[in-house]
């Protein structure tokens, strides 16, 4: 059943009423940093999910750093920043 009509009778109603909103389309540049963004977050997830692993591991494994450490601070190992 077609309802072009229905659709255009509707939308005239909402747009006479003031009910329709714009939308936004973005451009190429919009959404190459919509990209960037949706990327950064990936792999902040993927990082936050590597650390959580290795934590877990050494837990069960009963490795535990003799002295007292800040979690996920930086770290300074035979000269290269961990």
């Amino acid at each position: 059943m077609k309802t072009d009509k229905r659709d255009a009778l509707r939308l005239a109603q909402l747009f006479r009423a003031g009910e329709l909103v714009a939308v936004f389309v973005p451009n190429e540049e919009n959404e190459s940093l919509r990209d960037l963004v949706r990327a950064r977050e990936d792999a902040v997830e993927d990082r936050t999910r590597a650390r959580h692993r290795l934590s877990k591991f050494l837990l069960r494994h009963n490795r535990r750093p003799e002295t007292k450490l800040s979690a996920w601070g930086l770290c300074i190992v035979g000269g290269w920043t961990v």
